[in-house]
């Protein structure tokens, strides 16, 4: 003879088994919670990379520009004797001649910091020869810069992301800047 289970240890055992479920059911959520959360991290570090990146490239593009407009000023100059701006105003509103010229279109703010904040650098005896940012971000770009900007540890702040003009190059040609921005306006 077999015998019967009471009525209530089959409730027992339906209630043992329904809370195995639950069991299950609750980890399999902190799993996908757990999946979850560490894809929307490796997202947002990503987006954050890509929005240092394009600050970097619009930084050189800005220094660039900048370099440029300081050749252009002392191209300009009328006369033997050159002179290199005093301010980076003085390459928006050249005023030196009969008509007033723009170098440069307006002051860029440095993208690292959204200011026009640059760290101006002067020659005592010339005026303006450059400028650099003051942020203290890690480089991405490293390939591609001339010889004495390069390296892994390249912050954008140090002298790898300098841009100026030597007062010996504007002598005889524009900078390194200009002189590429003309190859790739003739390539066009």
């Amino acid at each position: 003879m077999t015998r019967q289970p009471h009525p209530r240890s089959r409730c027992r055992q339906r209630a043992a088994s329904t809370e195995v479920v639950f069991g299950f059911t609750y980890l399999w959520l902190l799993f996908i919670l757990a999946v979850g959360s560490a894809t929307a991290a490796a997202l947002a570090e990503r987006q954050s990379t890509a929005v240092l990146r394009d600050r970097e490239t619009e930084l050189l593009f800005r220094g660039q520009a900048i370099a440029s407009a300081i050749a252009s000023y002392w191209q300009a100059t009328p006369g033997k004797d050159k002179a290199l701006p005093a301010s980076l105003q003085d390459l928006v509103d050249d005023r030196r001649g009969d008509t007033a010229r723009r170098h440069l279109r307006r002051i860029y703010v440095d993208p690292y910091t959204g200011r026009d904040d640059w760290v101006l650098l002067k020659d005592d005896a010339t005026g303006l020869v450059g400028v650099h940012s003051r942020a203290s971000v890690r480089a991405f770009k490293t390939a591609g810069l001339p010889p004495k900007k390069r390296g892994s540890d390249a912050r954008v702040s140090d002298h790898r992301f300098i841009f100026s003009v030597s007062t010996s190059s504007l002598a005889n040609t524009a900078p390194a800047a200009d002189s590429a921005e003309q190859e790739r306006t003739a390539s066009e």
